[in-house]
C-alpha cells in the first residue's frame, strides 16, 4: 500500500446521505469503490440501502441519527438548507420554523449538522476497520471529496467545510493528513460521465479526453427541486387524496403548512413508509400500497379514493404528480442552460448528454477527484449572491471608490495555476499598534462591471483579517510622521485561489507569512 492514498467521497443530502471510499494510487484507473450499505436501521428495509436518512433527534437517552429514529419521534430534518440562508424559498420558511420552535431552541444548524456528521464518521470508520483492518488504512493519506450544490454560497462552502471538521475529519482518529475538497454536483456528474461513457444544472463542454479536460460553457443555476421536493409532493397529493379534512386528522393542519423541522406522529410514519418504499424504488411503472395510520385505517373502501382495507395506493400517475414541481423546475434549469449556450455563448452542439445525479453520485463523488486534479477548470465564480450568478469580484477599503476588478464574470480558473488574483498593500503601524490589516472584499452580479465601490449592485461579501504579527521585524521599515513620531511600513500581498472554496494566503517578497481569517458576511 506503500505510495497508495484512501479517497473518502461524502454525499451530505438534504434528505439522503451516502459514503463510499476506495484505495487508489496515482494514474490507476480501476480503482475499486466501497459503498457503504449496512446504515443501522430499526427496520431491514432500510438497512441495506445505499443512503440513510440525513435526520437526528435527540432524546434522554442520547442521539438517534437516520433510520435510527422511529417514525414517530420528532427530529431535525432537511437542516442541511439552513447552511446557506442567502436562499429563498424553502429556507426561508425553515428560518422562521426554527425561531420559533421550542424544540430547536437550544439547536443551531451547524450543530444539528455536526453532530449527524459525526455519527456519520463513526459508522465509516467501523467499516473502514472492516475492510482494511484498525492500523493498515490509518497509514495512508486522506483524500476527502464532499459534494456541494451547484449554487452553493461561500459562506455555506465556508459552514459545511466547518461542521466536516467539528464532526472530526481531522481528528486522531484520522492520524495522517487529511485532504477536504469540495466539489460542486455538477462538476462530478461530468468527469463521471467523461471516466464512463467516454462521451443540477450546468452545461459542460469536453475540451479534451486523455487525461479528461472539461469547461463549464455557461454560468452554472440552480433551484430547490430535490428530495425535499418530491416529499412535499407526496404530502400535497395524500391531502387531495383523503381530503383536507381527514388529512388534518393525521397532521394537525394543511399539507403547505406542515412543518419542515417536525412532523406529527402519523404523518411522520407515513412519509417514512414512502421515502423508504416508493420514493426508493421508483422507476416509472409501479404501483404501491401503503397502509393508513389510525384512525383513517377504519375508513370505509373508497375506490375513488383508492382505499382498501385500510391502505391506499399509489399509481404510477401519482408518483410522476409528486415529481412534477421537482421535474417542472429542472427542465427550466436546463432550458435557460441550453439557451444560454446557444444564443448567448453561440455554442453548437454536436452532441449533448443531460446528466441526472439519483443514486450513483457515491461512485462519481470519488472519481471527481481523480478528475479534478487534470482539470481545466470551469468559469467559476469568486463569490456568489442571491441571484446565484457568476460574480465579478474585487478587494477595496472603506474610502475606495473607483474599482479594479480582479477577476471577470466567467473567467476561466485553472486549478494548476494558482493563485488566481493577487491584491497588494502597503500599511502602516504605531510602535504598539496590533499588526493586523482589515481588507473588505465586494462583488456585483452585474453583467457590466460597475465603475465605483458605491454603484447599485455593488455588496460586501467577506472580510479578510490579516496578521502579520509573526512577520519578521526586518520587512517593516521604521518612517517619521510630519511630527516626527516614527512607525513602521509594511508591504505585502493577498493571494486569492478558488480551488474547494475560497483559499487566500498572505507573502512578503514571494514567501508566505502571516496568517489569514475571513468572515463572510
Amino acid at each position: 500500500m506503500k505510495g497508495n492514498k484512501l479517497v473518502i467521497g461524502l454525499d451530505y443530502g438534504t434528505t439522503y446521505t451516502g459514503v463510499s471510499f476506495c484505495e487508489s494510487s496515482t494514474g490507476a484507473h480501476g480503482d475499486h469503490i466501497e459503498v457503504i450499505h449496512d446504515w443501522p436501521s430499526q427496520s431491514s428495509k432500510n438497512a441495506t440501502q445505499e443512503k440513510v436518512p440525513s435526520e437526528v433527534a435527540y432524546r434522554e437517552e442520547g442521539i438517534l441519527w437516520g433510520a435510527l429514529i422511529p417514525a414517530d419521534v420528532p427530529r431535525h430534518m432537511w437542516t442541511k438548507l439552513q447552511l446557506d440562508p442567502l436562499q429563498a424559498g424553502e429556507v426561508t420558511k425553515i428560518n422562521r420554523e426554527i425561531a420559533t420552535s421550542a424544540q430547536n431552541a437550544n439547536k443551531q444548524p451547524d450543530d444539528v449538522i455536526t453532530d449527524f456528521l459525526t455519527q456519520v464518521k463513526a459508522h465509516l470508520i467501523k467499516n473502514l476497520d472492516q475492510k482494511y483492518g484498525t492500523a493498515l488504512w490509518r497509514t495512508m493519506p486522506i483524500t476527502l471529496v464532499v459534494t456541494v450544490p451547484a449554487t452553493w454560497s461561500d459562506l455555506a462552502k465556508s459552514r459545511t467545510l466547518e461542521a466536516v471538521n467539528k464532526a472530526g475529519f481531522n481528528t486522531l482518529e484520522f492520524p495522517q493528513p487529511v485532504t477536504t475538497i469540495l466539489t460542486t454536483e455538477p462538476e462530478a456528474a461530468a468527469i463521471h460521465t467523461m471516466r464512463t461513457y467516454r462521451a443540477d444544472s450546468s452545461m459542460i463542454r469536453v475540451t479534451g479526453l486523455n487525461p479528461t479536460v472539461i469547461e463549464e460553457a455557461t454560468v452554472g443555476c440552480g433551484d430547490q427541486c430535490g428530495g425535499s421536493s418530491v416529499d412535499r409532493g407526496f404530502l400535497r397529493w395524500l391531502e387531495g387524496r383523503i381530503g383536507t379534512a381527514d388529512f388534518l386528522k393525521i397532521a394537525g393542519c394543511r399539507s403547505e403548512e406542515v412543518k419542515y423541522t417536525s412532523l406529527e406522529k402519523r404523518a411522520a410514519t407515513m412519509l417514512q413508509q414512502f421515502t423508504s418504499g416508493p420514493k426508493a424504488g421508483f422507476s416509472g411503472t409501479e404501483s404501491y400500497i401503503m397502509p393508513l395510520p389510525f384512525p383513517l385505517s377504519r375508513i370505509e373502501d373508497d375506490e375513488a379514493r383508492g382505499i382498501s382495507d385500510g391502505e391506499i395506493q399509489i399509481t404510477p400517475e401519482d408518483m410522476e404528480s409528486m415529481y412534477e414541481k421537482s421535474l417542472a423546475r429542472t427542465y427550466k434549469l436546463i432550458a435557460h442552460q441550453y439557451r444560454a449556450a446557444t444564443d448567448t455563448k453561440k455554442i453548437k452542439m454536436k452532441a449533448s448528454s443531460i446528466i441526472l445525479l439519483v443514486r450513483h453520485l457515491l461512485t462519481i463523488l470519488v472519481h471527481s477527484h481523480v478528475g479534478l486534479l487534470s482539470l481545466k477548470e470551469l468559469s467559476l465564480s469568486v463569490l456568489k449572491h442571491r441571484s446565484q450568478s457568476k460574480e465579478l469580484f474585487k478587494t477595496a477599503s472603506v474610502a475606495d471608490t473607483m474599482t479594479r476588478w480582479l477577476l471577470n464574470k466567467g473567467q476561466d480558473l485553472a486549478t494548476t495555476k494558482v493563485p488566481h488574483a493577487t491584491m497588494s498593500f502597503s500599511t502602516k503601524f504605531w510602535p504598539h499598534e496590533a499588526r493586523t490589516h482589515r481588507v473588505r472584499l465586494i462583488a456585483t452580479n452585474s453583467d457590466e462591471a460597475p465603475q465605483h465601490s458605491y454603484d447599485k449592485g455593488v455588496f460586501s461579501v467577506v472580510t479578510l483579517t490579516i496578521d502579520l504579527s509573526k512577520v519578521p521585524k526586518k520587512e517593516f521599515k521604521a518612517k517619521r510622521s510630519p511630527d516626527r513620531r516614527q512607525y513602521h511600513q509594511i508591504s505585502f500581498d493577498v493571494e486569492i485561489s478558488i480551488q474547494s472554496a475560497l483559499q487566500f494566503s498572505c507573502s512578503v517578497k514571494g514567501k508566505n507569512v502571516g496568517s489569514i481569517t475571513a468572515k463572510y458576511e
